[in-house]
């Protein structure tokens, strides 16, 4: 917790013969106000629900007071979030009320507009952006269209599902059962021979490639459609 040394967020109360009442509504207002200022979303993204203030009203006598928020969390993010407010007259604290309700942050993301099987390649055609909460969006969701380029689905998706990293992988540059190029190489020495891949591989991965002349299976780097790169 961190103690809010300048909020300028101050209620004048004074010049009354009766006492004033601070509402439930008036801490809920200021609690809202005070979250929306640490958070760099648009407003009707921000969800308060669950409020709640302990005392539920204040009343106070006549006077001139000053409401501020004295403390609340260094970091505001969905959940439940918590705050004290101080009413204070001349120096002298007179309450401190609690603040609480459960925050939620909504995100417009992208989806699978329909069903796709495994093995798809996602295009634009098949997304569209749906509004999300924050707290049930995974670490690894994907928000740029670019990071599907070059991918395929490992598995196949429902429509309406957030994109996730863990989804996709690679569209492979050798496939199983298809003949392919072995180099094997040792400085300046470089030995090429036929073989065929015993799995799908995109750029980089280490697959399994059988070498026809020798009938013996190796293991052999990705480098290129058809292309395998081994070293000795």
């Amino acid at each position: 917790m961190v103690k809010v040394l300048s909020l300028l967020l101050c209620l004048l109360l004074g010049g009354t013969a009766t006492a004033e009442t601070l509402s439930k509504e008036y801490f809920e207002h200021l609690f809202r106000e005070r979250i929306m200022a640490q958070l760099p979303y648009d407003p009707q993204d921000i969800e308060i629900t669950r409020f709640q203030c302990q005392p539920k009203e204040v009343s106070l006598p006549e006077g001139q007071f000053t409401v501020q928020v004295s403390q609340m969390g260094a970091i505001v993010r969905p959940g439940l979030v918590t705050m004290l407010v101080d009413i204070t007259s001349r120096g002298r604290l007179v309450r401190r009320v609690r603040l609480l309700g459960r925050l939620e942050i909504y995100q417009k993301v992208p989806v699978l507009k329909r069903d796709l099987p495994r093995g798809s390649e996602i295009t634009s055609r098949d997304l569209s952006l749906v509004r999300f909460p924050l707290s049930r969006l995974p670490q690894d969701l994907i928000t740029d269209p670019e990071e599907l380029k070059g991918k395929i689905l490992k598995r196949s998706l429902r429509a309406g599902l957030p994109l996730r990293s863990s989804f996709l992988r690679a569209r492979p540059l050798v496939h199983r059962g298809e003949m392919v190029t072995i180099v094997a190489e040792s400085g300046s020495l470089r030995v090429t021979a036929l073989g065929e891949a015993r799995e799908d591989g995109a750029k980089g991965e280490i697959i399994r490639v059988r070498n026809l002349a020798s009938r013996k299976e190796i293991m052999a780097r990705v480098a290129g459609p058809n292309l395998v790169k081994v070293r000795f």
